[in-house]
Order: C-alpha cells, then sequence, then structure tokens
C-alpha cells in the first residue's frame, strides 16, 4: 500500500521546493536542491519544469538574497533548469516552502522560460 509520501501531486507556477535531486533530469552533486516551479505539466504522465538555485554565486544566472522562511540561509543563484517527471512529484521528494517573490519569479521566467 502506498503512503501519502508517494502520492504524486501537480505543483503551481511560482512554489518553491526543496527537490530530491535523484527526480531531476540532470545530475546533481546535492542530495537536495532548492527550485522553483516555472512550468507545471499538462496531466499526470508530462513533466514538472523548475530552476535550480546555488550557493555557488560565481555562476551566471538570476541573484537571490537568504529567505529563512523558504530555507536559504546564504546568497545564491537560480542558474540551471531541470525538469522531473510528474510521478515522481511527491510529498516525499518535493519539500514545499512556500511561494517565491515575484520579482525574482518574473526574472527567472524572463532568463528561463
Amino acid at each position: 500500500m502506498a503512503s501519502a509520501a508517494d502520492t504524486p501531486f501537480v505543483p503551481n507556477v511560482g512554489e518553491f521546493y526543496w527537490v530530491a535531486t535523484q527526480i531531476l533530469l540532470l545530475p546533481d552533486p546535492k542530495e537536495w536542491r532548492p527550485a522553483v516551479v516555472i512550468e507545471r505539466p499538462a496531466g499526470p504522465f508530462g513533466r514538472v519544469h523548475v530552476v535550480t538555485r546555488t550557493t555557488d554565486t560565481t555562476r551566471k544566472g538570476v541573484e537571490h538574497q537568504p529567505v529563512a522562511e523558504l530555507g536559504l540561509r546564504l546568497p545564491g543563484v537560480f542558474w540551471r533548469y531541470s525538469s522531473a517527471e510528474a510521478r515522481m512529484w511527491t510529498p516525499g521528494n518535493c519539500r514545499l516552502m512556500g511561494m517565491l517573490d515575484a520579482v525574482t519569479l518574473r526574472r527567472v521566467m524572463v532568463r528561463f522560460a
């Protein structure tokens, strides 16, 4: 029997998550990575599109200051576009932290969407 942590859900654009990197299309050395949703899937077999954030501020991307409410202690950069299968977007793999502020989301969308 599946647990609630295994039940897929469809996130909303602008929601900010800590995502288990094993579900992302691109490999990542970190186990968990902060990411903002920039496109939701059309259905249960689509993909959730995200832009991940790094604290390596030498990366090119959209700069972002620390936000304690989102679990971010250090300045960072939204820098890498990736995606995950919608069926893998579960509470066990994706921890919702809140909404990204509108100004930063707009800058991320202009650059990556």
